[in-house]
């Protein structure tokens, strides 16, 4: 593990962390949390640094403690889910920081793990009382109709470039990436003022790197 580090390292593959190592850690696991649970930002690129991490990690922490304590009242299926979806996301936990530190992509065997523990638990919703059924029914189908509205809104983003990099600035607005190809693409549309602000938002985001004066020499 050491010597892939020291080869990643020398080829800057593995970027400076923004944060110390265990908050950076448990940041990641908890964006993933939430972003399973309401996937309402998802984009294509996002900032190096969500927004934050001391407290998704404060979060992540008090959440592993509330499952500890109440392990043993747990069903089976929700102990999986504690376990699995975790352990899944580990290679991409920023454990050893990777160049694009945050992607959905990477959440999907995680997600794979949760569809078991969710088909159990909707199939108990069957064996409960009459009136506890169609409360949890009602229940699970407006999260359902939520969630694909949500999908349905964020889908129309990638209908063409200009919509797709324009909702990921909006939602992620400190995404250097972001912003670089939103620049890019209003650039080729030739909608200069709109480019140039988006140059401009790159170099006040990292004032000594040259990407965005590149941009605007293009321009």
């Amino acid at each position: 593990m050491s010597s892939c580090s020291t080869v990643w390292g020398s080829h800057e593959m593995i970027p400076v962390r923004p944060t110390g190592a265990p908050v950076d850690v448990l940041a990641t696991l908890a964006t993933y949390v939430r972003r399973t649970i309401w996937p309402s930002d998802l984009g294509p690129i996002y900032p190096e640094a969500m927004p934050r991490p001391g407290l998704s990690a404060a979060l992540a922490v008090a959440l592993a403690f509330a499952a500890l304590l109440g392990w043993r009242r747990l069903p089976p299926p929700a102990r999986f889910a504690l376990v699995a979806f975790p352990v899944a996301l580990l290679p991409v936990a920023n454990i050893v920081p990777v160049v694009f530190r945050f992607a959905d992509r990477y959440a999907f065997l995680a997600l794979g793990m949760l569809v078991p523990p969710a088909a159990i638990a909707i199939q108990s919703l069957f064996r409960v009382g009459r009136s506890r059924r169609f409360a949890a029914i009602g229940v699970v189908a407006a999260v359902g109709i939520l969630l694909t509205s949500t999908s349905l809104a964020l889908a129309a983003t990638w209908s063409n470039s200009r919509a797709l990099w324009a909702h990921a600035t909006a939602a992620h607005p400190d995404a250097l990436l972001g912003r670089l190809k939103y620049g890019e693409t209003l650039r080729d549309l030739g909608d200069w003022p709109p480019a140039i602000a988006e140059y401009q938002a790159v170099v006040r985001l990292r004032p000594n790197s040259p990407l965005g004066y590149v941009g605007l020499f293009h321009l």
